[in-house]
């Protein structure tokens, strides 16, 4: 499927971790995500939401939670 590939292509790692991607702003991966979702399913593929960790902040946030999210990351599982 070319829609994964071209996200992959128009959003590239700009640091060095084990993302597949770099930041896809939350307002663009909520409309391609019902189209890149089940190749993301096939070749294991994981979303990390980033930006400000509001929701969960009772102790210590952990991870940011998608309400919350300013970006996505793909990362494999």
């Amino acid at each position: 499927m070319l829609v994964l590939n071209e996200v992959i292509n128009k959003y590239p790692k700009t640091r060095y971790n084990a993302a597949l991607t770099g930041d896809i702003p939350i307002e663009d991966f909520n409309e391609l995500e019902p189209f890149i979702r089940p190749e993301m399913r096939q070749k294991g593929l994981r979303v990390i939401y980033r930006g400000p960790r509001k929701s969960n902040s009772v102790n210590q946030p952990s991870m940011t939670r998608r309400c919350d999210a300013t970006h996505a990351l793909l990362y494999y599982k």
